[in-house]
């Protein structure tokens, strides 16, 4: 019984510090869809764009903390290059997509419906289904970038997303730090 009443006191409040530590800064609910506004998102029609449009959109300002933008309520697709892939530390699949029409680039992320707060976001088949995508062509990528020795030609759908600006930063990220964030569908073309 004493350790029953523990953990049900402590696993909460330790799960709760963790998450808001590492996922709440940095705009973890919008990028995973389950925020506030994720119920006015359209996921039903997307628009068609490509990485060019995507990098040439001018950035707002954010913070770690700012909700969803009147520019980050889209779901985009395109067609893309596969570069390269790895699991966040987040559980997050992180792409690097390049243009078909140039070497414009653009990051991807899949969140992990299994093991998040994604798990509550109305897109979590998707977002398995997408993860089920990169695992059967790959298997499950490691916590290092593995770099494509022949690209994947893809077709991907995911909502636009900006990202906050990183310390260090991330290859393959577009210079306005636009992303698809969350991934909605993943489809492989060759």
């Amino acid at each position: 019984m004493p350790f029953v009443l523990f953990a049900a006191l402590f696993i909460p409040i330790a799960l709760s510090s963790i998450f808001k530590h590492e996922k709440m800064t940095e705009r973890w609910l919008v990028k995973t869809a389950c925020d506030v506004d994720a119920s006015k998102l359209d996921c039903t029609r997307p628009i068609h764009s490509s990485i060019e449009y995507q990098d040439s959109l001018t950035p707002p300002r954010i913070s770690g903390e700012t909700g969803r933008l009147n520019e980050e309520r889209t779901l985009y697709e395109f067609n893309a290059y596969l570069m390269g892939v790895k699991e966040e530390t987040d559980g997050d699949y992180h792409l690097v997509l390049r243009s078909p029409y140039s070497k414009a680039t653009l990051i991807a992320e899949i969140p992990n419906a299994y093991g998040s707060e994604a798990m509550v976001s109305p897109y979590a088949p998707e977002f398995a289904a997408a993860r089920a995508v990169i695992d059967n062509f790959m298997g499950a990528p490691g916590d290092r970038m593995h770099w494509l020795q022949k690209p994947a030609h893809i077709h991907i759908q995911g909502i636009g997303f900006f990202d906050v600006k990183h310390s260090i930063p991330q290859e393959g990220a577009a210079p306005n730090a636009r992303e698809l964030h969350p991934v909605i569908k993943l489809e492989l073309l060759n």
